[in-house]
């Protein structure tokens, strides 16, 4: 069964993303975009390509177990597993997604005109924390 004009064509798009150089992160992006657009799987940039900082892993709870830092979006891809207390040297993008996480923690409001109580949001507590280290 011959192929249609349509299927040529992702064809030859789906052949020109694979000659795509993918040297740097904007490269990543542009393929990506493109991939998007044709529905094809979308390809994450090296770790070693983004910005990496040199940091103190510190862990509020549980000090003992080592914590799996996994981050896959189209961005990146990053697995490394890091104990409290150690130097690594992370990249921002993963330091940013895991300052975010927190334990909810919710505070009682009581409207003094009516004597009403409602429970709201009122802060996250952090899990981790990222220490930048300076180098002598």
């Amino acid at each position: 069964m011959p192929l249609s004009s349509e299927q040529k064509r992702r064809r030859k798009v789906t052949k020109e993303l694979q000659k795509m150089p993918l040297k740097c992160i904007k490269d990543y992006e542009l393929y990506n975009e493109r991939a998007r657009e044709l529905s094809v799987p979308v390809k994450p940039a090296p770790a070693e390509l983004h910005e990496h900082m040199k940091v103190k892993f510190l862990r509020r709870d549980g000090m003992e177990h080592d914590v799996p830092l996994y981050l896959h979006t189209a961005l990146i891809h990053f697995e490394k597993k890091v104990s409290h207390g150690h130097i690594y040297d992370i990249p921002k993008i993963v330091i940013r997604e895991y300052q975010k996480l927190g334990m909810p923690k919710y505070k009682q409001y009581v409207n003094k005109a009516t004597g009403d109580s409602e429970t709201v949001f009122s802060h996250k507590d952090p899990r981790f924390a990222f220490q930048v280290v300076l180098d002598d």
